[in-house]
Order: C-alpha cells, then sequence, then structure tokens
C-alpha cells in the first residue's frame, strides 16, 4: 500500500463443510486482520469541528 510492502496476519476462522452443485466436498472460511495506516506511509489526518479524525489510524480487512 502507498509503495510499501510489509507481512499482514491474518486470523482464520473455519465456517463448515458443504457440497457443491457437483457433489465435491467444500469448505468455508472466513479470515479477519488490521492495519496501521501510518506503518505504510499514510499520514493524512483530517480532524473533525467535534474532535477526533475523519479516517483513523486503524483499518480493519
Amino acid at each position: 500500500m502507498h509503495g510499501v510492502t510489509k507481512p499482514i496476519t491474518f486470523h482464520p476462522v473455519f465456517e463448515g463443510l458443504n457440497q457443491d452443485p457437483r457433489g465435491r466436498d467444500c469448505a468455508g472460511f472466513h479470515a479477519t486482520a488490521s492495519i496501521e495506516r501510518n506503518e505504510f506511509g499514510l499520514t493524512f489526518h483530517s480532524p473533525l469541528e467535534t474532535g477526533g479524525l475523519i479516517v483513523g489510524n486503524e483499518v480493519k480487512i
């Protein structure tokens, strides 16, 4: 991202087994991760009048 490459650890969750229309077994998963934008050189911050920022530093994937 923004010309920076870093390893990211995803946390997989097994959702179950099923069969596709052709009878083949399939496994379902979903995975999540989060990154800090500033670690990738993204430092833009636009403060809100009421406090806080428009874009936070943590990005959930």
